[in-house]
């Protein structure tokens, strides 16, 4: 039950956290929420985190405006539109965010 309760603990403290920023609240007040729930050294690292995951997001938001051109180039072949998509892939994203984009990117795709 211990792990249980650490990973519950952790939901509710994420979902606090995501109504935080809702409401407006800056990241010193959401480390200093952390640091009173997990300790200061643990709320920084989250932060480090978080700031890593918005740095991610922005630039695979960089990434999609571009693919998205390329969806609707006219006169490219499907061959050719997903190596180009590939080639952008590779222009914005490390190995590790190259395969997180593309799972991204595989559950935007319309489903049919």
């Amino acid at each position: 039950t211990g792990v249980r309760q650490r990973t519950a603990g952790h939901v509710e403290r994420e979902q606090r956290v995501e109504e935080m920023r809702e409401a407006g609240a800056t990241e010193a007040e959401i480390t200093a929420y952390r640091a009173r729930q997990v300790g200061e050294e643990e709320a920084e690292r989250m932060a480090r985190i978080d700031e890593q995951n918005a740095q991610w997001e922005a630039q695979y938001e960089r990434y999609a405006e571009q693919r998205s051109r390329i969806e609707n180039a006219e006169g490219l072949t499907s061959e050719d539109r997903e190596a180009a998509i590939e080639r952008l892939r590779e222009e914005h994203f490390d190995s590790r965010g190259r395969a997180r984009a593309q799972v991204r990117d595989q559950a935007r795709a319309p489903q049919g």
